[in-house]
């Protein structure tokens, strides 16, 4: 068997090396970090544009839909009346 001293040893030995381990994948999970952030930005920003495009864009066929409707409507109610005009004579 291991003597006392031994184990302490062992584990003092795991530990520091655990404490180690983890200050090291502490600092590189910040460098990791940081990197993602600065390579995300111009990601971000080309996101950004693309949203307020495609609201833009939107609204304009928005726009183009509202018009061909009034547009409809108009042309139905002129086929409207020249029915009832045929239709009354």
């Amino acid at each position: 068997m291991l003597k006392n001293i031994e184990i302490k040893e062992v584990y003092k030995t795991i530990k520091e090396s655990a404490i180690k381990a983890n200050k090291e994948a502490t600092k590189t999970t910040k460098i990791v970090k940081k990197e993602v952030v600065e390579v995300s930005k111009p990601w971000i920003k080309l996101g950004k544009k693309a949203v307020k495009g495609g609201v833009k864009m939107t609204e304009k066929q928005q726009e183009i839909a509202l018009d061909a409707i009034k547009e409809v409507k108009g042309q139905l109610k002129e086929s409207a009346n020249r029915f009832q005009k045929i239709v009354k004579k």
